[in-house]
């Protein structure tokens, strides 16, 4: 079991995944103080359900930087080394898939551990054999 953990939870290198781990952070933290606001008083119920929102929050933004690596892995497949013209329109596409990518993160983050996974165990593989 320590295997299979070390093995796709520690596939991503640390600075790739503290990167896209700030930025995730950043948009749970934005999500939480919105989802704080919407309460009315402050009673039990409202604590209860802003504790459950971060709960959820943390384990999302701990997960975002495995599905913006599949994300990165799919669209360096189709388009190569592709950039936007405007720095506009690239970052409005980029917020925009950034929001898209946090709200499906419980979705597609299995699909890159399990990746993470499979690559590491191919090249722990030829390690061994050469």
């Amino acid at each position: 079991m320590k295997n299979i953990i070390n093995k796709s939870f520690k596939g991503l290198p640390p600075k790739y995944y503290l990167h896209h781990f700030k930025r995730g952070f950043l948009l749970g933290i934005f999500l939480l103080s919105m989802a704080s606001s919407t309460y009315g008083d402050a009673d039990d119920t409202k604590f209860i359900a802003v504790g459950l929102v971060a709960l959820v929050l943390l384990i999302i933004v701990s997960l975002y930087p495995y599905t913006r690596f599949v994300y990165e892995l799919i669209i360096k497949f189709i388009f190569g080394d592709f950039s936007w013209g405007n720095p506009i329109i690239g970052k409005l596409v980029y917020l925009f898939m950034m929001t898209q990518l946090f709200a499906y993160t419980l979705i597609i983050s299995p699909v890159s551990l399990i990746y993470l996974y499979i690559i590491n165990t191919i090249q722990e593989r030829k390690s061994i054999q050469s």
